[in-house]
């Protein structure tokens, strides 16, 4: 019998860990998955698998864990949008308030159609009392999504970086 080259253990045991994974074994599909990573070392396919890994830590409110997950994800795929995110609410959730704005940042940069990034960038520079850069990413995930303007209003941390109103006198004026 034909023993395995790396790159075949390895995808068996990412195999493995995806079955683990839907059984709700998350720390033996973790165990897996590192493994797998640990046989293709600089490998960008296999190091993306640290993805999946910050999700279930975060699943498991693990945040600084997951947060060091995701950003061993971004070392190997730089444009990893959803890690860039992912990254963020970690570090919202840890109180990274300054990382947390500039990992929305890049998000954002990286897919900027997707409102709730922009919401997300919003609330961290809420957290920091960065008015300018707070008014400037609500009214980029407004614009995209102004559904959420009731949801905005009820946002205890971004109702004060709403745009204020129009007077029915301004319309008057216009």
């Amino acid at each position: 019998m034909n023993p395995l080259n790396p790159q075949q253990q390895a995808n068996e045991l990412i195999k493995q860990g995806n079955a683990l994974s839907k059984q709700g074994q998350t720390e033996a599909a973790i165990a897996q998955y590192r493994e797998a990573m640990a046989l293709m070392p600089g490998s960008p396919i296999y190091g993306a698998y640290n993805f999946p890994i910050g999700d279930m830590l975060f699943s498991l409110q693990r945040y600084r864990e997951a947060a060091t997950a995701y950003r061993q994800a971004i070392e190997f795929v730089p444009e990893h949008d959803q890690a860039w995110n992912s990254l963020g609410q970690c570090l919202l959730m840890t109180g990274d308030y300054e990382e947390a704005a500039q990992a929305f940042e890049r998000s954002a940069a990286l897919v900027p159609d997707d409102a709730a990034r922009w919401y997300s960038a919003a609330q961290a520079y809420a957290k920091l009392n960065d008015e300018d850069r707070a008014r400037a990413c609500l009214k980029r995930a407004l614009q995209l999504k102004p559904e959420w303007q009731a949801q905005a209003k009820q946002d205890t941390l971004l109702t004060n970086y709403l745009p204020a109103p129009k007077s029915r006198w301004q319309f008057w004026k216009t």
